[in-house]
């Protein structure tokens, strides 16, 4: 599950419903939780770019692997749990170069 890409029921701040969109898991579940993390992935260009913003382009090497339709970010900031059993379908995953710079942002986003 970490580091691919799913469609999620995920929640709008704006609203008490939800909607399936991609998102990309953060972590794998462990022991009995079953509670998965996951950072929203967004199409709309972000008038605010933060720092651990990653790009996922479907036109570049890297992200070629993502399957995403057009060129996107997951907005790491940005994060909710779910339940694993509540995931839907898989989308794609990440190449080991967005997979490095994902972890890279959590470092920096956690001052890890």
């Amino acid at each position: 599950m970490k580091n691919e890409i799913f469609l999620v029921p995920y929640p709008f701040t704006d609203a008490n419903v939800s909607k399936p969109r991609p998102a990309l898991c953060l972590n794998e579940p462990r022991g009995d939780h079953e509670e998965v993390l996951f950072a929203i992935i967004t199409s709309q260009t972000a008038n605010d770019p933060q720092p651990t913003d990653v790009e996922l382009d479907p036109q570049s090497d890297a992200g070629r692997s993502t399957l995403l339709l057009r060129r996107s970010n997951a907005r790491l900031h940005r994060v909710f749990t779910i339940n694993r059993f509540r995931v839907g379908r898989k989308i794609g995953e990440l190449s080991p170069e967005l997979q490095a710079e994902v972890a890279q942002k959590l470092r920096l986003l956690f001052d890890l």
